[in-house]
């Protein structure tokens, strides 16, 4: 059983919520939300499930699985890969943005180094998910651009391409330069 994450006992007796909307099952929407905060990492059903100090059967977890499939169609909480669930970002991220993307891109009114400070104040994201994002989303916000980052330009330098950005970005349309970055980024794995 993992200590520390429920706030308040709860009663392993009783089954886990079963999504008919109602009060019941928004309580247990909130219990595994709390769970997912308080853990501050991505976790399994079986993982909450023991959390909540219930048995993980088939039954009780895909219970869990129904709940937090129901969390992610709210927006509050994430499928980041295959069972493992963790809470939205936009939920945790306090601060000048308030998780909110169309904000931030305001408030850094075009300067691309205030941009990457932003997404940094996200849970988990440092520069290399600052860089990531700048580097993805440079196709539909041009005051990213060009975004090639430590892992794109090596990818250039190992398929003799330019290694200076601004020659790396007059190679393609501006819509491109995602697909072209994340291709250089694949050719160093």
């Amino acid at each position: 059983m993992i200590t520390g994450l429920v706030a308040e006992p709860v009663d392993a007796d009783r089954p886990a919520a079963v999504d008919d909307g109602g009060p019941r099952f928004a309580a247990g929407m909130n219990v595994l939300l709390q769970l997912l905060t308080t853990a501050g990492r991505p976790m399994r059903a079986r993982e909450l499930a023991q959390a909540l100090g219930r048995e993980p059967t088939t039954s009780q977890l895909e219970s869990i699985r129904q709940s937090l499939r129901g969390c992610v169609e709210r927006g509050q909480a994430l499928l980041v890969e295959p069972g493992m669930w963790a809470i939205a970002a936009p939920l945790l991220a306090g601060g000048r943005v308030g998780g909110d993307l169309r904000r931030l891109r305001s408030q850094a009114d075009g300067d691309p180094a205030r941009i990457r400070e932003l997404l940094q104040e996200f849970p988990h994201i440092g520069p290399v998910g600052a860089d990531i994002f700048c580097r993805e989303v440079q196709g539909i916000w041009p005051e990213v651009r060009p975004a090639f980052d430590r892992r794109a330009l090596k990818g250039a330098e190992m398929n003799r391409l330019p290694k200076e950005v601004t020659r790396l970005e007059a190679l393609v349309a501006p819509k491109d330069l995602p697909r072209l970055a994340a291709a250089l980024v694949r050719s160093t794995v």
